[in-house]
């Protein structure tokens, strides 16, 4: 079979646009973002209050960054204010969860994990609850935003 000069320059003419616009096509195609957009909780932010022992009488200054993402920094005030002034062992990050009003954490201070629980009311600026760790020691927090 002999084709026409037209007909082969025809068929190159239509193989090059399909060519094309297969290549525009994925090269436009729009990149999925792989980085996820982590939202803001109203439960983040600087919280700062207090913790008990139970058995001990007073309290303790404490203090929590939530942070955007799960992640938490937990401040032992002590006596301060200031939480640059603090030593590297008084502040420690770990992970936090919120279901529904429940916030719950959990840190590492190097030699224990504690864990956590507290109640946040309906206006996000007040939480109450209570920390523990290995069941032998465990008391109160009260924290505000």
């Amino acid at each position: 079979m002999n084709f026409g000069k037209n007909y082969r320059l025809t068929l190159a003419k239509s193989a090059l646009v399909i060519l094309v616009s297969a290549f525009v096509f994925i090269a436009c195609k729009k990149e999925k973002n792989e980085d996820p957009v982590v939202q803001a909780s109203p439960v983040t932010g600087y919280w700062v209050g207090k913790y008990t022992t139970t058995g001990f009488i007073g309290h303790s200054n404490y203090a929590m960054l939530i942070k955007p993402g799960g992640q938490v920094r937990v401040y032992d005030l002590d006596t301060k204010t200031d939480t640059l002034a603090l030593s590297a062992l008084a502040k420690v990050d770990g992970v936090w969860s919120l279901n529904g009003t429940t916030l719950q954490t959990t840190y590492n201070t190097g030699t224990k994990t504690v864990n956590t629980t507290a109640t946040i009311n309906a206006a996000f600026n007040n939480m109450n609850g209570t920390w523990a760790f290995d069941g032998a020691m465990k008391g109160t927090i009260t924290l505000s935003k």
